[in-house]
């Protein structure tokens, strides 16, 4: 079953999604976990930039929580899987600008067939770094690495080290929409 919906998202016209019912008949049996793959500048799973939230909710399958993740937000953020999933938007009428995952949650990403979640944060950072460079001014790097060529994000909440290691693996993942990143660097 597909779900044909016409949309632009940064250069995309006409893709056809599939629903959330193929997703889940995919990994029935396999895992309780929802797997997604992340691709920046695109989407992550079936949510893809530039979407109306409409299609979200459509291809999402399921009603979201709602709450406003930022203040001054002009449309609140949709949260999917016990808010693992959020879906931030902007514009009239809205459109995805924002996703964002969280590990342990109950939701599996992969970026190039790797686990976001289940790989260490090393290891994530020096694969993506082979062909694109993180913004090293980052105030919080460490903790997060921004990939401004990709609107790719990643952070944790410590850094590990000899005593202490929590924080070896990331907590979330994010994307946007191009120049995301830039605009809320400000």
């Amino acid at each position: 079953m597909l779900l044909e919906r016409q949309f632009h998202a940064d250069g995309l016209e006409g893709v056809a999604l599939p629903s959330r019912v193929v997703f889940s008949t995919l990994i029935a049996g396999l895992t309780n976990c929802m797997r997604f793959d992340i691709t920046p500048l695109l989407g992550v799973g079936p949510v893809l930039l530039g979407m109306p939230r409409a299609d979200v909710r459509a291809v999402m399958g399921e009603t979201p929580d709602e709450f406003f993740k930022a203040e001054g937000a002009h449309h609140a953020t949709d949260s999917y899987y016990d808010s693992a999933f959020q879906v931030s938007y902007s514009d009239e009428p809205p459109v995805v600008n924002f996703v964002e995952v969280f590990g342990g949650g109950g939701v599996e990403i992969f970026l190039e067939g790797m686990d976001v979640f289940a790989t260490d944060a090393a290891t994530v950072i020096a694969k993506v770094t082979e062909r694109h460079a993180f913004d090293e001014h980052d105030p919080e790097l460490g903790y997060t690495y921004v990939f401004p060529e990709l609107e790719l994000a990643f952070w944790r909440p410590s850094i590990p080290n000899d005593e202490f290691d929590e924080g070896r693996f990331f907590s979330t993942v994010a994307i946007g929409l191009r120049g995301y990143f830039a605009r809320h660097d400000e």
